[in-house]
């Protein structure tokens, strides 16, 4: 069904004397449902998100350590870091 079949069958459903604002609230409802309803293949569960985070940071947390742009490996860099404001 396309948007303007839609759009026709909701204002359809209205009685005769509904307001521009009632018909354009009616209309937005039906978009927001139609689009959530297009959105719901897309939606992916909290700790899905949550693994395929923690899995990222660590693929990258693994490039840090094994040596920055510099060829310098993170974890000295740090401990050089941390040596200088100790002294």
């Amino acid at each position: 069904m396309t948007d303007k079949q839609t759009a026709v069958e909701v204002l359809a459903r209205l009685p005769e004397i509904a307001s521009w604002e009632e018909n354009t609230e009616e209309l937005q409802v039906a978009a927001a449902l139609q689009q959530g309803q297009a959105d719901a293949g897309r939606v992916r569960p909290h700790a899905e998100v949550e693994q395929a985070r923690a899995a990222e940071v660590g693929r990258r947390l693994k490039r840090v350590r094994q040596g920055n742009a510099h060829g310098t490996p993170v974890d000295e860099v740090f401990h050089d870091i941390h040596a200088r404001h100790q002294g």
